[in-house]
């Protein structure tokens, strides 16, 4: 009888001003519960991700995804190596590398990871210097294209903003290559083509009107613009750079193309 009257007691003794501090001695107790027993655990589990890590196996992914790993794709890596991380460090990037060739790990979690600790910005240059890997050879093949849709989704981005990495490129396909090279036909782009592409650099149809130019341009130029890259390593600065000036380029040409200011 005594414990299940406590509360009333407590109440009726002071007119009700002792039950919210004893209310607030159990908020604070709350608290110091959720900050000595769940904090420590978010820390951990934000200190596991290592971006390079992950960046090293989508890495390892991409070389992998046409069955065979180029010299070309190799040495376009390495030199992005020597660029990132300096020569002396270039050994251990390589030795690691190549144990993560070896192996078949899933790159599910690691996609996963990326999505959840990086900003659309990281996640939009880690896009295109893959992007760069599969077409450092000229061609894209479809296995490498599937596992570039893979990646954009699985790190939280849309199949257009991959088309639109791609766009800014001078590529074909692997067909094509094949073709070109039966018949010895240089492979060059006219200015359809070029057109083409802008749209795509914009992420729109054919059909867009001047008005959802402007629209699309001014949200791509905030998206690429240097300035949000300021974060990022010095090679995926040069990269949002270059990426701000195709998206520039593209709105000038479809500008003249549209007649339009």
């Amino acid at each position: 009888m005594t414990l299940s009257l406590t509360p009333y007691l407590l109440y009726s003794q002071s007119n009700g001003n002792d039950i919210y501090d004893y209310l607030n001695v159990l908020l604070l107790i709350g608290v110091i519960i959720l900050i000595i027993v769940y904090l420590p655990r978010i820390k951990a589990k934000q200190s596991r991700f290592d971006f390079t890590i992950e960046f090293l196996r989508l890495t390892a992914y991409i070389l992998k995804s046409d069955r065979k790993v180029t010299s070309k794709e190799l040495d376009f890596v390495y030199r992005f190596f020597i660029k990132e991380f300096g020569s002396e460090l270039l050994p251990s990037y390589k030795k690691k590398l190549a144990i993560i060739l070896k192996t078949n790990k899933s790159i599910h979690n690691s996609l996963k990871s990326i999505d959840n600790n990086q900003d659309p910005t990281t996640k939009l240059q880690l896009l295109n210097f893959l992007v760069k890997i599969t077409i450092v050879d000229g061609f894209l093949t479809q296995n490498e294209l599937k596992s570039l849709h893979l990646i954009t989704k699985g790190i939280g981005l849309i199949p257009y903003q991959l088309e639109s990495i791609l766009a800014m490129y001078s590529f074909i396909t692997e067909k094509e290559f094949q073709d070109k090279q039966k018949q010895k036909i240089k492979y060059k782009r006219n200015s359809h083509s070029k057109l083409d592409e802008a749209y795509k650099i914009l992420e729109l149809s054919k059909t867009a009107t001047p008005s959802e130019i402007k629209k699309a341009y001014r949200k791509l130029v905030i998206l690429y613009h240097p300035d949000k890259a300021m974060h990022l390593e010095k090679m995926y600065q040069k990269s949002a750079k270059e990426m701000y000036q195709k998206v520039t380029d593209a709105y000038e040409l479809l500008k003249l193309s549209k007649d339009f200011k």
